[in-house]
């Protein structure tokens, strides 16, 4: 831990309990061996304290060390700033243990992706769980729309939505990219990017419909490329698969999806989009005026399992 002062620099706490510790025993050895470092790192971090402070803290000869005047001075100080840290530290633990004991977070999923367990967000609510275990965690699933109506008005707590490439959100959202994909057109048929019209020339497009928006982004997406499919609308994911699965028809999906899919569904197939406009962002959401205090630590864990997060100025 660190402590800024003044001056404008950052002075570390573990020095301030080094030269309190030096203080009590006045023996460079006993103190090291009490603080479990080697007497040469304790003297080189009083040293470095004396510096900062400007000031010399002992008087070092062969055979003591004592306190200079101005180290006797600064050592009641030096012991309230340490006593205040454990005070923080104390008070931090207790609400900390309320905060488990009335832990609620309501969390709500996009409709427009149906795998966002591929980015560690399982893994994450699996963590929670067992950190706080009598926390009440609620997992839900709605449009777009309705997710931002939700984390404006405090049903929800936390969205996972899927975004477009230049997609902009309301400024009270804190917004934390996870994953970057691309769409893929699905069928059980090769087909061509130099033809695409013809992929439909006996086949519809299959969308949900209870994603308006998402169907939206993807009939843009083949307006762009001068393409009109015939457009059939399904009620469920699983349904839309498995209609594309039996040769029905084509559908558009993020590759992370298909990849998963084509596991159990072997004869699938996907022909990627390239571009700005083919890009999609998993994303967490959440209100910034949003207090409850399980929030950050359900973002942290998603952090944890996700190294290789995407930066945020990356998209937008």
């Amino acid at each position: 831990m660190q402590i800024t002062y003044l001056r404008g620099e950052s002075m570390e706490l573990r020095r301030i309990q080094y030269f309190v510790t030096l203080a009590q025993y006045l023996h460079f050895s006993q103190a090291a061996d009490h603080l479990y470092i080697s007497q040469s790192s304790l003297s080189y971090h009083i040293a470095e304290l004396e510096l900062e402070l400007s000031v010399q803290l002992f008087v070092r000869n062969k055979r003591k060390v004592s306190l200079t005047k101005a180290g006797a001075e600064l050592l009641p100080v030096a012991r309230e700033i340490l006593a205040k840290v454990d005070e923080l530290i104390l008070t931090a633990d207790e609400q900390n243990k309320k905060d488990k004991d009335s832990m609620k977070i309501h969390i709500c999923f996009d409709t427009s992706s149906q795998r966002f367990d591929l980015f560690g967000i399982d893994a994450a609510i699996v963590k929670m769980r067992a950190l706080y275990p009598d926390a009440a965690i609620r997992c839900s699933q709605s449009s777009m729309e309705q997710i931002l109506d939700g984390l404006t008005c405090g049903n929800f707590d936390v969205g996972f939505v899927t975004l477009r490439h230049g997609e902009k959100l309301p400024p009270q959202f804190n917004v934390l990219p996870i994953h970057i994909d691309i769409l893929s057109m699905v069928s059980i048929f090769e087909i061509s990017s130099g033809n695409l019209a013809s992929a439909f020339d006996n086949s519809p497009l299959f969308l949900l419909e209870d994603d308006i928006r998402w169907g939206n982004t993807i009939l843009s997406l083949f307006k762009g490329m001068g393409v009109s499919p015939q457009v059939k609308w399904e009620n469920s994911f699983g349904s839309m698969l498995t209609r594309v699965t039996t040769g029905e028809g084509i559908t558009v999906i993020p590759h992370s999806e298909f990849a998963a899919e084509r596991q159990s569904r072997k004869s699938l197939k996907a022909l990627d989009f390239h571009g700005d406009e083919a890009k999609i962002y998993s994303c967490a959401l959440w209100r910034e005026a949003n207090s409850n205090p399980a929030i950050l630590p359900l973002i942290s864990h998603i952090r944890n399992e996700n190294t290789d997060l995407i930066k945020e100025g990356s998209f937008f």
